[in-house]
């Protein structure tokens, strides 16, 4: 009985044994106009991130791209319709002032 619980809690548990990715860099933040529309993070690399929890008041605010600093884990086990970039957890997002003129 006890290898059989033992057995079935790994197979319950063993998904969640991922070491979550931390990312930590600048990107261009806009509305993506694609399957419906959604916001995308764009890095200077060309890395495409979709956030999951992005705060409803810079959906409000981004009618142009704005740059932000964020960090943020990488969501593997989350499925979505979008085929665009890699969905990500914010930890934390700031804009960054424009610099360009």
């Amino acid at each position: 009985m006890r290898l059989i619980f033992s057995f079935l809690l790994l197979c319950f548990t063993s998904f969640q044994l991922y070491a979550a990715e931390i990312i930590s860099t600048q990107a261009e933040l806009k509305y993506i106009d694609l399957e419906g529309g959604f916001y995308g993070l764009i890095t200077a690399k060309g890395e495409k991130y979709v956030p999951l929890n992005l705060p409803l008041a810079l959906k409000n605010a981004t009618a142009t791209p704005i740059t932000v600093q964020i960090q943020a884990t990488k969501a593997p086990q989350t499925i979505g319709i979008m085929q665009w970039g890699t969905y990500i957890n914010l930890n934390r997002i700031s804009v960054l002032p424009d610099c360009k003129e």
